[in-house]
């Protein structure tokens, strides 16, 4: 829920003491695309990637859904990792079943 100075009131995670800190954004450091430098990014893009039973931790095969983003300026694809946008290479998968024009 923001507040009048830019900021947001952040609670506990779930089972903690629900303690609220006051964070400033706008002091923050904005992460920005690590090819141009553009700040703006298309969230809520997703790969789905298949792990065998021996990946898994549960010990049965599934599918893990990994979370991108896109920068709206040059078009490449990014993850956070740690503190930065790391490029991600993604090769293209044609459908099971569908054929090329020749």
């Amino acid at each position: 829920m923001p507040n009048g100075d830019g900021g947001r009131i952040m609670g506990a995670p779930p089972g903690q003491p629900n303690v609220k800190v006051n964070i400033n954004l706008t002091a923050l450091e904005t992460s920005v695309c690590p090819e141009c430098g553009c700040p703006f990014f298309y969230t809520n893009l997703a790969i789905y990637k298949k792990l065998t039973s021996v990946e898994s931790p549960t010990g049965k095969a599934e599918t893990v859904r990994v979370i991108l983003s896109q920068c709206m300026e040059c078009g490449i694809i990014v993850q956070p990792k740690g503190m930065e946008l790391e490029r991600v290479l993604i090769e293209k998968v044609e459908p099971e079943g569908e054929k090329k024009d020749a």
